[in-house]
């Protein structure tokens, strides 16, 4: 049940670093909505992100399954643009805290890429995304979201 603080529609306001580890990397805001929507009775859920700002628009799905034999949960993400389900982070939640890693390449590199959820509460939550090429010793963030509820999910839903 670590998403279950989550399901039902959110606003956000989403920091993303563009063009992560080039010279050319800067930062745009972007705003908009998520919606999550459980699925399994709340052991897999999909995420429906959809936020704009002056450099374009987003659109992307996020696909978290749980893991009963290791008690872990998934994340995979696909956008719009792509149409294609990225790796999957693996990770767990553990007081109000998920924290969920992979590898994968960043422009030739391979890095460690970590997504943590923070502040995990009914009205108000916070998510970041950081690499790391050096192992995790150092971590570049990529993204910095900060979510507002809207509307909860109808009980059973």
């Amino acid at each position: 049940h670590g998403f279950d603080w989550q399901f039902g529609l959110w606003k956000i306001h989403m920091r993303r670093l563009m063009h992560a580890l080039t010279s050319q990397a800067a930062w745009t805001d972007l705003d908009g909505t998520v919606n999550v929507m459980k699925l399994w009775n709340g052991r897999a859920n999909v995420a429906e992100i959809d936020v704009a700002g002056k450099t374009g628009s987003l659109e992307i799905a996020a696909l978290r399954l749980y893991l009963p034999k290791s008690h872990q949960w998934t994340l995979a993400f696909a956008n719009s643009g792509e149409g294609q389900l990225s790796a999957p982070m693996y990770g767990t939640f553990s007081g109000g805290h998920g924290a969920f890693y992979d590898q994968e390449i960043i422009n030739g590199v391979t890095v460690w890429d970590r997504f943590e959820f923070f502040d995990a509460g009914p009205n108000g939550a916070t998510d970041k995304e950081a690499v790391s090429q050096n192992g995790g010793k150092t971590w570049v963030q990529t993204f910095y979201n900060v979510h507002t509820r809207e509307v909860a999910s109808k009980p059973g839903a």
